[in-house]
């Protein structure tokens, strides 16, 4: 059975171990564009249309991906109401970042854009992000197509999708799935290097140890004629 808690900012502000069954998702984008509602209709297959706008919150979600079970903790940000400092705390916590736009809002997603470059500034250029459209069920009010979005993601080597949190669980669970399980690739491919590393720094040892040893093997022989 999946377990989901919710608490609240300050019980969560200790470090995080980013182990390799837990991993840290932050959701940002501007007042109104469903990110709260994107996080609950994850959590609960449920849709909530009505949240605080200042309101920060962590919540924790295991579930299972690619066959092994993954404890995810989201926060829910009011990015513009906290400080520089807190912004980059907020992003060094984070293993992946999603960034939702309004598909009714084309200011949202201008909005987005800016913050899109402006997170790519703070965080480990290794961070995966997700920019999301929502509300993609209200196709008769929309303001920003999908072509636009996803030309925008892929010059910048990001995830995209479009989702509706009003209307389908599927298509956000989708969406979280995909940033979860790119997180995992990118700890994988980052501990394939670091041990790649420890191989190349170990030979390299290795050589130096065996010259060593021949340089002292020649001088005993040296001394000895």
């Amino acid at each position: 059975m999946q377990k989901k808690s919710v608490t609240t900012m300050e019980e969560i502000l200790q470090p995080h171990s980013h182990s390799s069954k837990e991993v840290n998702l932050i959701v940002l984008g501007s007042p109104g564009v469903g990110k709260s509602a994107i996080l609950v209709r994850y959590l609960t297959k449920r849709f909530i249309g009505d949240y605080h706008p200042l309101l920060e919150t962590v919540s924790s979600h295991s579930t299972v991906v690619d066959d092994k079970t993954v404890l995810v903790h989201i926060r829910d940000t009011a990015w513009k109401a906290i400080d520089s400092q807190q912004r980059e705390n907020h992003l060094s916590w984070a293993d992946g970042i999603m960034i939702v736009y309004s598909i009714m809002d084309r200011e949202s997603f201008e909005s987005c854009k800016k913050l899109v470059d402006k997170v790519l500034q703070l965080c480990d250029e290794a961070t995966p992000i997700s920019v999301i459209g929502n509300k993609a069920d209200m196709l008769h009010m929309r303001q920003v197509q999908f072509e636009e979005g996803l030309a925008f993601c892929r010059n910048r080597n990001l995830l995209f999708s479009e989702v509706s949190a009003g209307d389908s669980y599927d298509s956000v669970e989708k969406a979280v799935r995909t940033l979860i399980q790119e997180v995992r690739h990118c700890r994988k491919k980052k501990e394939k290097s670091k041990n790649s590393e420890g191989g190349l720094k170990l030979d390299i040892r290795q050589s130096l140890k065996n010259f060593t040893e021949k340089r002292l093997q020649i001088r005993h022989r040296t001394s000895t004629l």
